[in-house]
């Protein structure tokens, strides 16, 4: 007897076969500033024949991989659901992004945050983006607020990006009253931190830092970083500091 054969046309061998997201790899090339070339080195087939040459049982694995990175997706995202269109959304896709460019995106992220001070795993998180990108954003951002006219600056640290402003662009007393008046917390600036950090060693084992120039000892005082009987030649740090710190506290003459 002849064994039966089924043939894929059989309703009990039917499967559906998976099928590349077309509309949303361009989109998402568009997005992160490729050129059609730049697709087409990538997928290996001319951009204009993209649907008809790029397919899942002839992209390997490597090749799909190098597609996903170039494109700041995951594999995932490249493949369309069963009989989803494709323009559908896929579960784990980024939501639909603005028309901004990422610099501007970062910039805007910044700005919300506290103190325009975000961790790098933050703005991945919250933007959704993987590391390089937000490094490529940091290092644009920083050329663009370098080379227009603005109070802006970005600083780059391995975990931290922070907006900082130009310095001595307000006057001592202008930048003292201001941050007496502030109710709001604000990050230290790297100046404060380096500069509380020497008189926080000092402090705790000698001798006393040099002299902080003149304009910058009265808003540390404001600050609250600097004990009030602070001088040019003596600083010692707020109890505040102190305590924050969980070191021990002197008594002072700080009448607030």
């Amino acid at each position: 007897m002849t064994k039966a054969t089924r043939t894929p046309k059989d309703p009990d061998d039917a499967f559906s076969t998976p099928s590349f997201r077309y509309a949303y790899i361009r989109r998402r090339a568009r997005d992160v500033g490729l050129t059609s070339t730049d697709l087409q080195h990538i997928t290996g087939v001319p951009t204009a024949r993209l649907e008809l040459l790029l397919t899942p049982a002839a992209t390997s694995a490597a090749r799909l991989l190098h597609l996903a990175q170039a494109l700041d997706t995951t594999p995932q995202n490249l493949f369309a659901a069963p009989d989803t269109p494709d323009g559908a959304p896929y579960p784990l896709a980024e939501p639909p992004t603005t028309k901004a460019d990422d610099p501007t995106i970062l910039h805007a992220a910044l700005l919300t945050g506290t103190g325009h001070r975000l961790l790098r795993t933050t703005v991945n998180d919250v933007l959704l983006w993987r590391p390089r990108r937000t490094e490529h954003a940091a290092i644009d951002l920083g050329k663009r607020l370098r080379s227009k006219p603005g109070p802006h600056r970005l600083l780059r640290t391995k975990e931290h990006l922070q907006l900082t402003s130009v310095p001595n662009l307000l006057t001592p007393h202008q930048a003292a009253s201001l941050i007496r008046h502030n109710h709001w917390p604000t990050a230290l600036s790297p100046q404060e931190a380096a500069h509380l950090l020497s008189v926080l060693h000092h402090h705790l084992q000698g001798p006393r830092p040099g002299p902080t120039p003149a304009e910058d000892l009265s808003a540390h005082i404001e600050r609250r970083l600097l004990d009030p009987t602070s001088n040019t030649q003596h600083h010692a740090p707020h109890p505040d500091v102190l305590y924050a710190l969980d070191l021990p506290v002197a008594e002072t003459t700080d009448p607030r």
